[in-house]
């Protein structure tokens, strides 16, 4: 699993432990340069604030691929994605609470991948400092569908949660 930048509690699934690298905005470009070489086909994304979006984004432009918004699956009823052999998948979204928000997991639940043979599959998420406990969400809601999460990634985004007093928003 060369090539695959973790935080905090993201490690790859045959990580060694004590192994690990931050990731930041500035050193965002390495994941599209480096660690996406693979071509992918489907990205679902969800944001709150655009900073997901920016980066779901960024993926999609530099894999001439197309987004499909989380949330649009329910507007248009749409639960159901087939896919060629060759297809990766891609979740992109923000850190809520230090989990992936409920939106996500919901959306996962109710997916359906048509074709899926193991095919590589990631997620890419954004945080103000702390990843918490996503990584693990993640794998138990994609283990629950029978996929496996081939990687995690996560980007350091100006901190914007402002529901706890006491917490250090970033004012930029």
């Amino acid at each position: 699993m060369a090539g695959h930048i973790l935080r905090d509690s993201f490690k790859p699934v045959d990580y060694k432990e004590g192994e690990r690298s931050n990731l930041v905005l500035s050193e965002f470009h390495h994941i599209v340069d480096a660690a996406f070489f693979i071509y992918f086909s489907m990205i679902f994304y969800f944001s709150g604030t655009g900073n997901s979006k920016w980066i779901a984004n960024q993926l999609s432009k530099e894999q001439q691929e197309d987004l499909f918004f989380i949330p649009d699956a329910w507007k248009n009823d749409t639960w159901e994605f087939s896919l060629r052999e060759d297809e990766k998948i891609g979740f992109v979204f923000p850190v809520y609470s230090w989990a992936p928000p409920v939106i996500v997991q919901e959306f996962i639940r109710k997916l359906v991948l048509k074709g899926y043979q193991q095919q590589y599959l990631f997620f890419v998420c954004s945080c103000g400092d702390d990843t918490g406990l996503t990584r693990q969400v993640m794998e138990k809601a994609l283990a629950a569908r029978g996929w496996r999460c081939n990687a995690g990634f996560s980007v350091i985004m100006p901190n914007n949660y402002v529901l706890f007093p006491g917490f250090d928003v970033d004012s930029k």
